[in-house]
């Protein structure tokens, strides 16, 4: 309601939305392309002509219904974690070639304008990224939030490790050779709290990083090479009426430069339509298979 149906409403090119929910009401559904309700999931896949189907729930859930709803012939955007097996993001995108169909994680922070403002930044100095360090962390949740149980695939690494796993290769336009890290659980939860990593990747640059449910909330990465050194915050969840900033340091002369607000949920969804609409859709399935498998990377190296 807040971030994903305000995007729909923004872009042109959708027409209408259908909701199903569990835990909301039809009276909960507001939005001036809202059509029908269903409070069941197969009812709505069976019933709804929607050709593009968002899923939107607890990480347990995710494989599962993204099979049921390409076994339906829809395109399908997914919330991240997109999958939490390795072997489920192998048969998704399987059964996604068979059908002709989108398979899209919606890990979106990288369709806003901040980042290639800062790429623009080092290119214009002949600069090269060469290191990062990257703080994304919160105070946590209520008890009984799903991201505390193991039975749901809660857990920082989940919640978080898209975010971690992906940062790099927006500065460095490569994958990491290795992943080095610790994972914390704090309170006597069933699930990590809370984790720091060291992602090395080609040309000795280097990705350091904390992320976590445990500390008042920091959303901050700074960029730098061997003469350059860039500051920004709210990189991976930026609303969409934000003016952010981003601070620079070259040769140790200072400098600000302010970003045009952007809505980085409309961007992603008007991109994935396209690709549809043109039946070129191949860079979405290789951008999950391959955060797949990065987070599959983090999940084994931490201890």
């Amino acid at each position: 309601q807040n971030r994903i149906i305000p995007a729909v409403e923004a872009t042109s090119t959708i027409l209408h939305i259908d909701c199903a929910s569990l835990s909301k009401t039809k009276e909960s559904f507001v939005s001036l392309k809202a059509r029908n309700f269903y409070s069941d999931y197969d009812t709505a896949l069976a019933n709804s002509d929607a050709e593009v189907v968002y899923i939107s729930v607890r990480n347990h859930e995710h494989a599962y219904l993204v099979k049921k709803a390409l076994g339906y012939d829809k395109h399908v955007i997914v919330d991240k974690p997109s999958v939490t097996k390795m072997e489920d993001a192998e048969e998704i995108v399987r059964l996604a070639d068979e059908k002709n169909k989108c398979i899209s994680e919606a890990l979106v922070y990288g369709y806003h304008p901040q980042l290639d403002l800062v790429r623009s930044v080092f290119k214009a100095k002949n600069e090269v990224p060469s290191h990062i360090t990257v703080h994304f962390t919160m105070p946590g949740f209520s008890v009984d939030n799903f991201r505390y149980k193991k039975e749901f695939d809660g857990g920082a690494i989940f919640d978080l490790g898209p975010y971690a796993m992906s940062l790099g290769s927006e500065f460095f336009g490569s994958e990491p050779l290795s992943c080095q890290g610790i994972k914390n659980t704090k309170n006597g939860l069933e699930v990590e709290t809370s984790f720091n990593i060291l992602l090395q990747y080609p040309g000795g640059h280097t990705l350091i990083g904390y992320f976590g449910f445990e500390t008042e909330y920091m959303n901050a990465v700074s960029v730098f090479s061997k003469e350059m050194l860039v500051n920004f915050e709210r990189i991976f969840t930026i609303p969409p009426n934000f003016s952010n900033e981003i601070n620079i340091r070259y040769k140790n002369i200072y400098r600000a430069e302010k970003v045009r607000q952007a809505d980085i949920f409309k961007e992603y969804l008007i991109d994935v339509i396209e690709g549809i609409k043109n039946n070129d859709f191949q860079k979405f399935k290789l951008r999950f298979l391959k955060n797949a498998a990065l987070l599959t990377l983090l999940r084994n190296n931490l201890k």
